[in-house]
């Protein structure tokens, strides 16, 4: 978001500015956005072309949906480091360059979260331990206090590879999170609405949704704590 008001697209390799307007409202600068997507989207065409609409005060996320009910995506990043080193089998630098191997950063782009957590430099934050907190609150920083509410459920859009690489095939190209994770992590459990559950039941997990229920500044380096 640009302002209150504005947007951007952003190249995340490079962090250019692909296109943005400074006034969604206005029809005259959100006519950019809609142009710029409608020359990269394959389903666009004349007929149909891409519109951009904003609905005031929702987000848009598989959890919450009412109105300024924010909600937020969380990823841990030891969980998503020990499912690349899993499915993509990168934990040596020698085969990522080698093989051509998507890198841990490419693939921890594929779970688009809003914030990532890392371990304080103790080792006290595992993989998958995160999945304890769902149902819990927790502080973030001085102000911030969020609700977890549950596990994120993956889809098939992980499937995406965020990196340059036209490698042909291999480990890196054909990596399914959305159909991989449950197979490789079965025995996963966590809470859904209250209900203890095994997660390879339902699907393949990675993540957490969380509500804000106080709001405030945020900063990296901030310390997450539970707190009730």
């Amino acid at each position: 978001m640009l302002g209150d008001a504005g947007i951007a697209v952003v190249d995340v390799a490079t962090g250019a500015t692909l296109v943005s307007c400074q006034d969604v409202s206005d029809a005259s600068q959100r006519q950019k956005i809609e142009a710029f997507f409608g020359d990269a989207l394959e389903t666009s065409s004349e007929s149909a072309p891409p519109s951009l609409v904003r609905a005031a005060g929702h987000s848009f996320a598989n959890v919450g949906g009412r109105p300024y009910e924010h909600v937020l995506h969380l990823n841990a990043e030891p969980t998503v480091r020990e499912c690349y080193e899993e499915l993509v089998g990168g934990n040596d630098d020698t085969a990522v360059r080698e093989l051509d191997l998507e890198s841990l950063e490419s693939f921890a782009l594929r779970f688009r979260p809003n914030i990532v957590i890392e371990d304080a430099g103790d080792g006290s934050l595992k993989p998958w331990s995160e999945l304890g907190w769902c149902g819990h609150d927790v502080r973030v920083g001085p102000e911030v206090v969020l609700r977890i509410n549950e596990p994120t459920i993956r889809c098939p859009s992980t499937r995406v590879r965020y990196d340059d690489s036209d490698a042909p095939g291999g480990t890196a190209v054909n990596v399914e999170p959305d159909v991989a994770l449950r197979s490789a992590f079965p025995d996963l459990r966590a809470g859904i609405f209250g209900k203890e559950t095994l997660l390879a039941e339902k699907g393949s997990y990675l993540g957490l949704y969380a509500t804000v229920i106080q709001g405030g500044t945020m900063s990296p380096g901030d310390d997450i704590v539970v707190i009730g």
